[in-house]
């Protein structure tokens, strides 16, 4: 019978989340040009084409039964390796050593095959075929069309065993997984575009131009994942697949501690070694070695002179100096008191020379346990990973690629007999396998895991979310006792405002009339952003007020708003790129408005207004742009004053009244202008917690709550550039200054337009 198929996949898509990719467009990893670089690593000819379906397994099956189905060693072979074993170790005439058992037993199966070949011409047949798939990978039907996986998955699912679990399952999480780790060990292609700082630009449709540099581009992956999917076994397999076929090489192993490292050498490497069928094992030196394992042997040519080892330590000073064909670092996420972003430094040095990528890296860590230090330290190695912020080189900033799945892709018991993830929306015959499983037929594991969440406190949902993050940024999400922040009410806020009426609008700022004069809000095209983004527009009639006293120029509004900025990060950042400054405005409280006797969940006043974060190409500029906003505001700055650029800027330019100072006990300016975050970083987290406990309700600043989502602690302040204004808001309104200030002006000012808001 004819059945109809679809045509061979022709691409996967990893990284579609947004935190990764532009919009959560994802990376398409082209499967031909992952077959066609195989090829080209082995010097075989290219194919320009996908296989004859007709010759891929499973080919004439009904598509309802083309299920992956595990090889089998030819029972032959298995006949002859037990019969050769027993012989050797019934062997009296000489002292028999494990060892020695199993050389002679490796030599003499390949001796009988080839003394023996009409014999076992069926079997020999069988391993070139092996080998084959083993380099070049592996097509198969499944429930009617063909995929591809890679020689590494294919060798992992056939002829290696895990602790406690024997043979793996076929899982497409894992395919994908395993074809994005070939595809980041043989990329060389890199943006033809980008912006100064290493960031691609795309076309006006949205696609990118490449280029191809003719050589490896990432040492490879940074695999952020969560629990329970076997990715420790996987890179060990990938370990040891390589290690048995290549001559003259190292493969290193490191975890978070010695501990840690001596048990993937034990638990993972020599485990799956010892599992391997006698037709895979090269001479090696030991069978049962507890810190190395050796191929070596007293035939030079014989010898692969290939050795895996483990660091006794977690310093990147036990592999300073050294080479290595592949490292697998485990629970980078876990390290105390070493920086993995430093060590990576290191280990960069063993797998490269300058530019040119000689071996391959790959890192693994679940996030749970990870203490607040480790746990930035891997954000910062994961978030100078981005595929699309590369270097004049190619390379991403560390050179890696970060590679994530979200934790309802694979979930156990949300896999069909096919191999498939039950994400969402189960498929009609899903649902059936659902049922025969015991489970709601009607929900994936997105869902499942989803409804898993409700009721929990929030130290248990955080952790929830480390254990099963659905998206990249709930890797990060903090440890119970880095929460600050009413995380559950802000992240209700943020879906109410993704999915409720608009509140906010962009906008760029520029002088009308010269600098100094008057200033104009610009609102950007339909589909682009401004810079400043705000849910409270002045009408015409109170932008740019002022009042001159004594000579020098105050702004009018000096005790309804306040704007606080950090220019810090403009210059240095611990990542060492250059980042954003961060702008906040806020509308302070009014109490003839929002007195004490009204419901806070009815006031007006008393909340974030502006919100910027973004890097102008110079500091000055970005000074500027500040001074524009207090002006077009007319409101004081009350800046962040480690640095003071800001202050510097106002002061040189004639605008010395426009910055807000902090008093002494007797009502006297201090000395410098704004806040010093080193000082009053406490107090500052402490304000912006009560803030938000009491008012995220009304807060209409989607990009502000993300930040306040996403911070791991006060260490981390240094990265939420618009979290750090937020805070100097908060600080400012407590100062005395400006209602001072204000009580200078016209005691017969009228308020009756105090206030007046434009709604969006």
């Amino acid at each position: 019978m004819e059945y109809t198929y679809q045509p061979c996949e022709e691409y996967v898509i990893i990284n579609d989340d947004p935190d990764l990719t532009p919009n959560g467009e994802g990376i398409k990893i082209q499967v031909l040009d992952l077959i066609q670089k195989t090829y080209k690593q082995y010097g075989k000819p290219i194919p320009n084409s996908f296989p004859d379906i007709k010759k891929i397994d499973g080919y004439g099956l009904p598509p309802d039964q083309q299920v992956f189905n595990r090889i089998h060693i030819p029972q032959k072979l298995i006949t002859l390796e037990r019969s050769i074993r027993n012989k050797e170790r019934s062997n009296k005439a000489r002292e028999q050593t494990s060892i020695k058992i199993e050389i002679n037993v490796i030599n003499k199966v390949w001796e009988t095959l080839e003394d023996h070949y009409d014999d076992y011409k069926e079997e020999v047949e069988w391993i070139e075929k092996m080998w084959f798939f083993r380099l070049f990978g592996y097509w198969v039907f499944l429930n009617g069309r063909p995929y591809y996986m890679t020689g590494a998955n294919y060798f992992f699912l056939n002829f290696t065993e895990i602790p406690k679990a024997g043979f793996p399952q076929y899982r497409d999480r894992d395919r994908r997984w395993y074809i994005a780790t070939k595809w980041a060990e043989t990329e060389t292609t890199t943006f033809a575009k980008t912006d100064k700082e290493g960031v691609a630009i795309p076309n006006s449709d949205g696609t990118y131009d490449m280029i191809d540099l003719q050589r490896r581009v990432f040492y490879g992956i940074i695999s952020a994942k969560p629990r329970r999917v076997g990715d420790t076994s996987k890179s060990a397999s990938i370990e040891v697949e390589e290690a048995t076929r290549t001559y003259e090489g190292h493969f290193a192993n490191q975890g978070a501690d010695e501990e840690s490292s001596q048990r993937i050498f034990n638990d993972h490497i020599m485990f799956q070694f010892r599992k391997l069928s006698i037709i895979w094992k090269p001479l090696m030196e030991s069978v049962n070695s507890k810190s190395k394992l050796s191929f070596v042997s007293d035939d030079p040519d014989l010898s692969l002179g290939v050795h895996i080892d483990f660091a006794s330590s977690k310093r990147a000073s036990h592999y300073d100096g050294k080479t290595a064909k592949r490292y697998y670092g485990d629970e980078i996420a876990k390290m105390v008191e070493e920086d993995i972003v430093k060590r990576h430094s290191t280990i960069k040095l063993i797998t490269s020379e300058r530019d040119r990528i000689d071996g391959s890296i790959t890192y693994t860590s679940t996030v749970e346990l990870m203490d607040k230090e480790s746990g930035l330290n891997y954000l910062k190695l994961c978030k100078a990973s981005k595929f699309h912020q590369r270097k004049d080189n190619g390379q991403t900033l560390t050179g890696m690629i970060v590679i994530f799945f979200r934790a309802s892709d694979g979930y156990p018991g949300f896999v069909d007999q096919y191999g498939f993830s039950i994400e969402r929306n189960p498929l009609p015959y899903q649902r059936e396998f659902l049922k025969l499983n015991s489970m709601n037929p009607n929900h994936g594991a997105f869902d499942y895991l989803m409804g898993n969440r409700k009721g929990l406190s929030d130290d248990a949902l955080s952790q929830e979310k480390r254990q099963n993050c659905l998206c990249y940024r709930e890797i990060f999400t903090p440890p119970a006792n880095n929460n600050f922040f009413p995380i559950d009410l802000i992240e209700k806020r943020v879906t109410e405002l993704r999915f409720g009426e608009q509140k906010t609008r962009s906008f760029n700022i520029s002088w009308v009339d010269g600098f100094g004069g008057k200033v104009g809000i610009i609102f950007p095209p339909e589909g682009q952003d401004g810079n400043y983004l705000s849910s409270m527009i002045p009408p015409p009639n109170e932008q740019n007020r002022y009042k001159i006293l004594n000579g020098i120029q105050y702004p009018e509004f000096a005790n309804k708003y306040i704007c606080s900025a950090d220019a810090f990060r403009l210059d240095k950042t611990n990542s060492a790129r250059m980042s954003d400054g961060g702008v906040a405005l806020r509308l302070k409280r009014d109490f003839q408005i929002d007195p004490d006797t009204k419901p806070v969940k009815d006031w007006l006043t008393g909340t974030q207004i502006v919100y910027a974060s973004y890097r102008p190409p110079t500091t000055d500029e970005f000074c500027e742009d500040v001074l524009k906003l207090c002006i077009f505001y007319g409101c004081l700055c009350y800046p962040e004053s480690d640095v003071d650029h800001i202050s510097k800027y106002f002061k040189a330019h004639g605008f010395e009244g426009y910055l807000m100072y902090d008093t002494d006990e007797w009502g006297n300016p201090k000395e410098n202008a704004g806040y010093s975050s080193t000082h009053v970083k406490v107090k500052g987290f402490n304000l912006m917690r009560d803030d938000l406990n009491m008012h995220v309700h009304r807060a209409t600043l989607e990009p502000l709550l993300t930040e306040a989502l996403n911070i791991l602690g006060l260490a981390d302040l240094t990265n939420f550039d618009g979290l750090s204004s937020y805070m100097g808001c908060l600080l400012g309104e407590k100062s005395l200054y400006a209602e001072d200030l204000a009580g200078r002006f016209d005691p017969k000012y009228d308020v009756s337009n105090f206030f007046r808001m434009r709604s969006y």
